[in-house]
């Protein structure tokens, strides 16, 4: 046969399977929330325990995966300075995701620290007074 599985490992990736096509299904906000949080390089920081450079957003992984949700149906928001997380974030009441500032473009993990820190912001000049872009 060369290669194959035997029937107990077989059962436990269908297992699995059954258990990943139930969430896309019935938690279609959830699941691809996950997608892409797992996309954007939300999960770690931008460093390993050893300094080195972890592998970055996949920008052309977000904007691909954005496009397939919208198709779903699914919302996916701007980013909102008040309410935005580090990673991306269901919002199911409103069938939409929320966009995480992990995913913008230039914004870097100690920024988004302390925009998050700093909250709620009324105006453009609050944000400013309050976090003290460099950039």
């Amino acid at each position: 046969m060369g290669y194959s599985f035997s029937i107990i490992h077989a059962l436990a990736y269908s297992f699995i399977g059954m258990q990943t096509l139930y969430l896309g299904v019935y938690y279609p906000v959830y699941w691809n929330t996950a997608y892409l949080i797992v996309n954007s390089g939300a999960l770690g920081g931008d460093e390993d325990d050893n300094g080195d450079k972890q592998e970055g957003t996949d920008y052309k992984k977000i904007a691909k995966a954005i496009g397939q949700i919208r198709a779903a149906g699914i919302k996916v928001s701007l980013a909102d300075i008040n309410r935005s997380e580090f990673g991306f974030v269901p919002d199911p009441e409103n069938n939409q995701i929320l966009f995480g500032m992990k995913g913008m473009l230039n914004v870097g993990d100690d920024i988004i620290e302390e925009i998050i820190a700093h909250r709620p912001y009324v105006s453009p000049r609050d944000f400013i007074n309050k976090v003290k872009p460099n950039k």
